[in-house]
């Protein structure tokens, strides 16, 4: 049997009268904010399946919301996955690379584009020391290739503890970086260009957000979920004891239909 969706009341960011909620939703622009990988494309899909699901999502421009792709993958890896990205690329926002690009209605954001060389990358000395690091404390690992200047990847055996991570961010303050731990991985981020500050930076030169939601399946998706109104994690793998989000399970293609017509009529 299909889970039960219950968007509002059992979100605590999402508190109050649904009314009240969707007469200010009108009012003012509204956003959904979404990753690609693990959160609305699955290796269950097809590649027509694919492109059905982004279709979905960019109705929800119909009912006046601004649709914002935040994704690790480069806009042109996104591009070569999803080729109907060409026929709506001016119609939508696209952050990609984890942060280092914006792209709003088919126009590169230049000033972001500014701001991001102007800040510390990571490097193998920030890379070397977070290993070290893993190493004194006995922590199996290995470099995965999802390396690049604002993001790093490395697989661990074991969850980090947040003794661990606490010590591990507290060398790295200085550097414009921090690490955050999920179920079998440790990411390096940059403090200042992530997938959160860059939705935060278009949130402010957009105007006014009433309301937005924000999707996603991991810690580094946290960063810009959490920037939302309404939260959700999809087939989250770490502890779902955490107020205010949404945990969502999706194990099939009809289950993914379901939930974003349960959005779409929720949201309206």
């Amino acid at each position: 049997m299909r889970q039960k969706f219950r968007p509002i009341q059992n979100s605590l960011d999402c508190i109050g009268d649904i009314n009240a909620i969707k007469t200010m939703a009108k009012a003012k622009a509204k956003a959904i904010c979404f990753d690609l990988d693990g959160t609305i494309l699955f290796n269950f899909c097809t590649p027509l399946e694919n492109e059905n699901i982004i279709e979905t999502l960019y109705s929800f421009t119909e009912i006046g919301y601004e649709v914002v792709i935040n994704s690790a993958r480069t806009l042109e890896k996104m591009v070569q996955m999803l080729p109907i990205l060409k026929k709506i690329y001016s119609k939508i926002v696209i952050i990609a690379d984890s942060g280092k690009e914006i792209v709003v209605h088919g126009k590169r954001d230049l000033d972001w584009a500014l701001y991001f060389d102007s800040i510390p990358k990571i490097n193998s000395n920030n890379l070397e020391f977070v290993t070290n690091m893993l190493k004194r404390h006995s922590i199996p690992f290995h470099l995965t290739n999802h390396v690049n200047d604002v993001y790093a990847n490395i697989k661990v055996e074991t969850p980090i503890s947040l003794v661990i991570e606490s010590d591990i961010n507290k060398a790295l303050y200085f550097k414009g970086l921090f690490v955050k731990s999920g179920y079998d991985n440790l990411k390096i981020v940059s403090s200042l260009v992530n997938k959160g500050t860059a939705y935060m930076w278009w949130k402010q030169h957009r105007g006014i957000i009433a309301f937005d939601i924000g999707i996603g399946n991991s810690v580094l998706d946290k960063l810009f979920i959490d920037c939302c109104r309404c939260k959700y994690l999809i087939n989250y793998k770490c502890k779902r004891n955490l107020n205010g989000y949404m945990f969502i399970d999706i194990n099939n293609y009809n289950d993914l239909q379901h939930f974003l017509k349960d959005l779409l009529d929720s949201y309206r």
